[in-house]
């Protein structure tokens, strides 16, 4: 294949993986919205927050 085409292709599987991680965090979090009462869910998205902000520093290579 040539450069063009496997960059495509990569570009592509990339935006389907972050997609569907997207998606199944989407689904999760409506599960758990009608599982837990709205304190522990509100909780829950506290510890979300500080989860995203970490992983945002690890990425940035921390």
């Amino acid at each position: 294949m040539s450069l063009k085409k496997t960059a495509v292709a990569g570009a592509l599987w990339t935006y389907a993986e972050l997609f569907g991680s997207q998606a199944i965090t989407f689904i999760v979090s409506m599960f758990m919205a009608r599982m837990l009462l709205p304190s522990e869910f509100g909780l829950i998205g506290m510890i979300m927050i500080f989860t995203a902000i970490a992983e945002a520093f690890v990425n940035s290579g921390m």
